[in-house]
């Protein structure tokens, strides 16, 4: 039987807080229609209740602040959350034109102790992200990870979820014996359904 290790990428490999609080910041300076008080404290509370790009428009907006976690995860976006995402990811793709830019990324201690392995059984591990591929990839060479196969934000977008993807990919069937780590309970609970799949929280969070 095909063996299968598929990590996530934020939270499980790499400490990723501090860069994407960095993205955020510097949306928000782009327009007084954001929010410019917000600190790192209250940025940690908010990502941890999140899994997509837009939904940090409810925190930065003036208009749009959230009174419940729960409603903002069953809450549809609308133009002002798609907006903020679109000018997240451009964003990004500009700070990652300074070559030092996977610096504001912090490894694990797990993916310290992986990278022997990543490199011998290269064609085991698999990365399935909310994050998009290009940002993955360049941190992995960054951090002298090899070129594993990537499914990125850009895939989620097509398919709808990380199960839907994996399914897609033949990353989970019957005939795959399948190792997921997640850190975010929300992705977890999607592919606790599927029998044939091993679920599992890394122990260094």
């Amino acid at each position: 039987m095909k063996q299968l290790i598929i990590l996530d990428f934020d939270g499980v490999l790499f400490d990723s807080l501090f860069e994407v609080y960095e993205v955020c910041q510097n949306v928000a300076s782009t327009s007084s229609k954001f929010r410019q008080d917000v600190g790192f404290e209250e940025f940690l509370a908010f990502r941890k209740h999140l899994v997509n790009a837009w939904q940090f428009n409810r925190l930065y907006s003036k208009e749009c602040l959230i009174s419940d976690f729960k409603d903002l995860l069953h809450s549809q976006r609308n133009e002002q959350d798609i907006e903020f995402a679109e000018k997240f990811f451009l964003t990004r793709k500009e700070m990652m034109e300074d070559s030092q830019w996977a610096a504001l990324l912090s490894p694990y201690l797990f993916f310290n102790e992986i990278k022997k392995d990543l490199h011998r059984f290269q064609h085991v591990f698999k990365i399935l992200s909310m994050r998009n591929e290009y940002s993955i990839r360049r941190a992995l060479d960054f951090y002298s990870a090899p070129k594993l196969e990537i499914a990125g934000q850009e895939l989620i977008e097509i398919h709808g979820s990380k199960l839907d993807v994996a399914t897609h990919l033949g990353w989970l069937s019957p005939e795959v014996s399948s190792i997921y780590i997640d850190d975010m309970p929300q992705h977890i609970e999607q592919l606790e359904a599927v029998s044939y799949t091993h679920l599992t929280l890394p122990t260094n969070r």
